[in-house]
């Protein structure tokens, strides 16, 4: 049973592709083929097929991953082929066609080649290295291998690592190198003691007792097969138990044990017949031949010896040697011509590079040229827009310095006005004629501090109401010589000058009555003035501690002029007013910002 292993490498290798593309062990076959033969899309369809190719029998499966790489080429889904054309060649390699195992592998390698697939190139080389070492091609067989090997420690892929080990432990076997057959198998079981994976293992152990076996250490062998085959069997691995067993039988045959040798011989034929194994089926057949004639049925033995001729007639293996060498010579010469064509498309794509790179640098120029232009005209509107600036600084400094002179002009003549006023109440003797002109000269100084307190903005003239108030008040009872309390609960607001004056003139009224008339009997008089932020506007709150209004109004009549200029000022920047007695007159006025112009709280 000289090439009796070369089927377990084949169905390893087939099983390895499996293990590394799918994780789910429960197909159902029903389902797969349904979206094969349906509607669905091309991708879907194809998946399916690959699928179904790994769990049919071998001519069943072919047919199904011929379809799968046809679609995958049509629909330019490259690298869909390629994984086609690996299950293509394991189906082959299956049944015994290794010409056609290995061309497919070759052109998945090509293909892998062409779009940069360095991760499933490693794993091919790894296929075609167990091809062709089923072939007895070794030296061969162990070059690719070794490069796969290489690949897959760069990459630190430990399971493709033990995959690759025990191929080149069963290629290093073959070429009687058992020491290094050993390390591999050995270095293999110890990556797996952290990986953990069962069927790795099996084959290690398997792998390693039919070297055992080779150098007639017997009992190692029979321990390590018999560990592999238990393994196997707990993975229902039919295929690689009947490869172990088929070493097994023959160990148990040479230990005269034939009853339990050909027990396991035609359980391994019954399973390589059912699967169309052809290398398997023919080794079988001679070993079964040779153990019947030694027996001296000669019948038996006749017919498996026919079996085995038929079988091993079938196989070629000069044939596909010569073969094989013509297909690597075809598949460098390929290689070599895509080399070419790659170098003529990179020569393509430098000139285009050319070419771009020359109309990028006239775009570069003109838009400079554009960019130079646009900045150029901003920076002469800029130049314009800053003397128009200077200009309009300019006349705005004339307007502000004209509304100063023209303010200060009318503070001066109001306050001509209030010396004349002055002047003549002195000249009448009747009480009534001079009170009334001190009121008037009252009411005209108010009007001066107004003037006095207008400051000029950007876009408005403002007063600051309770700065004005307090010079108010401050003023009033200096010009009334009157000793009074004065409390003040002033909160910041501007006023527009339009609204400021009549307000100025209301309080003017509202205070110089407060201060003539409200005169506690027998306590210090005091006047308390509030300016309260509201949310909608303000509110003026005057306060003293005399009689109250009634009295007031009693003691002199003249105050009525007074309330209608008030209550008439007030109505036209739409004021409220109120008054009420508590403890003295109060005098509340509130004013809402959406009467007034340009109001600031």
């Amino acid at each position: 049973m000289k090439n009796n292993l070369k089927y377990f490498r084949c169905y390893f290798l087939f099983f390895l592709l499996f293990h590394l593309t799918y994780t789910s062990s429960q197909i159902n076959i029903d389902s797969l083929k349904k979206v094969a033969e349906g509607d669905c899309v091309e991708l879907e369809r194809i998946n399916s097929l690959l699928c179904l190719s790994k769990y049919e029998t071998p001519i069943q499966a072919l047919i199904y991953a011929e379809r799968a790489r046809e679609l995958s080429h049509v629909n330019k889904y490259y690298e869909k082929e390629g994984l086609a054309l690996e299950y293509i060649s394991l189906c082959n390699r299956r049944m015994g066609n290794y010409t056609s195992a290995i061309k497919a592998s070759l052109d998945a390698l090509q293909i892998y080649d062409r779009i940069g697939a360095i991760d499933k190139k490693a794993s091919l080389q790894l296929q075609i290295g167990s091809h062709l070492s089923n072939e007895g091609n070794y030296k061969l067989s162990k070059t690719y291998i070794e490069s796969s090997l290489s690949s897959f420690q760069i990459r630190k892929d430990t399971l493709n690592m033990m995959y690759a080990l025990i191929n080149l432990g069963e290629t290093y076997r073959r070429l009687f190198a058992y020491d290094s057959a050993k390390i591999c198998f050995k270095y293999c079981i110890e990556l797996n003691k952290s990986a953990k994976n069962r069927l790795v293992e099996g084959y290690a152990l398997g792998n390693i007792g039919l070297t055992y076996l080779s150098e007639d250490s017997t009992l190692l062998a029979e321990n390590n097969l018999l560990k592999s085959i238990n393994i196997l069997s707990n993975l229902s691995d039919v295929y690689s138990l009947a490869c172990y067993k088929s070493k097994l039988a023959q160990f148990y045959l040479s230990k005269c044990m034939d009853e339990k040798g050909e027990s396991m011989l035609l359980e391994c034929l019954k399973i390589s017949n059912r699967e169309n194994l052809k290398e398997q089926i023919r080794d079988i057949s001679l070993d079964l031949s040779q153990f019947y004639e030694v027996q001296g049925d000669y019948s038996l033995a006749l017919n498996y010896r026919k079996n085995y001729e038929l079988y091993n007639d079938s196989i070629k293996n000069l044939e596909n040697v010569r073969n094989i060498e013509q297909l690597r010579s075809q598949y460098y010469l390929k290689k070599k011509e895509d080399d070419i064509l790659h170098l003529e498309q990179e020569n393509k794509n430098k000139n285009i590079q050319i070419l771009l790179s020359l109309f990028g640098v006239t775009f570069t120029i003109l838009l400079s040229a554009f960019l130079y232009y646009a900045l150029h005209s901003r920076k002469v509107a800029y130049v314009k827009l800053l003397d128009q600036k200077k200009i309009i600084e300019k006349k705005k400094e004339e307007i502000e310095l004209l509304y100063r002179e023209l303010n200060h002009r009318i503070k001066n003549n109001l306050q001509m006005i209030a010396s004349i006023f002055s002047l003549q109440a002195g000249r009448y003797c009747t009480r009534e004629t001079s009170e009334s002109l001190a009121i008037a000269k009252l009411r005209v100084e108010s009007l001066t501090l107004i003037h006095q307190k207008l400051v000029p903005s950007s876009s408005n003239v403002y007063l600051l109401l309770n700065d004005y108030i307090t010079d108010l008040a401050e003023n009033l009872i200096f010009s009334l010589g009157i000793d009074v309390d004065l409390q003040l609960k002033l909160d910041k607001i501007r006023l527009h000058v339009d609204d400021a004056i009549p307000l100025g003139i209301v309080l003017n009224e509202l205070l110089t009555n407060s201060l003539k008339y409200a005169v506690p009997i027998t306590a210090k008089a005091r006047l308390v003035i509030s300016l309260l932020k509201k949310h909608d506007g303000f509110m003026i709150i005057i306060r003293d501690n005399g009689p109250g209004l009634i009295e007031k109004v009693k003691a002199s009549k003249s105050r009525s002029i007074g309330l209608k200029l008030v209550k008439s000022l007030l109505k036209q920047i739409k004021g409220e007013i109120n008054q009420t007695n508590d403890n003295g007159c109060v005098w509340s006025i509130y004013l809402k910002d959406s009467e007034l112009k340009n109001l600031k709280l």
